[in-house]
């Protein structure tokens, strides 16, 4: 996943004793990757939502979840949550 190769964090963590489990990223963006991504997101049936620090991109229902995208900046975000997003912006230093 291009948050791994942009030198990007993406964690996965498990609820124990259960099969559900989060994952989570982030990391900078070029300009043109940031396009790439959210033209490749549109056409995965993605819808854009307002959002004070950026473009935010909500999935379709899978399972039990929703993937969240946040483009903010020269950053980019990961999470099944817009307040898990929210919450590593800030601790990022972002926000």
């Amino acid at each position: 996943m291009a948050f791994v190769t942009n030198a990007g964090i993406l964690c996965q963590w498990g609820v124990p004793s259960s099969d559900e489990s989060e994952y989570y990223g982030l990391s900078e963006i070029t300009p043109e990757l940031a396009a790439q991504e959210t033209a490749r997101l549109s056409a995965e049936g993605f819808t854009r939502e307002p959002h004070t620090a950026g473009q935010l991109f909500v999935g379709p229902p899978t399972e039990s979840f929703r993937e969240h995208y946040l483009f903010a900046g020269d950053h980019w975000f990961v999470a099944f949550s817009t307040e898990r997003i929210d919450e590593i912006h800030r601790n990022a230093g972002l926000a």
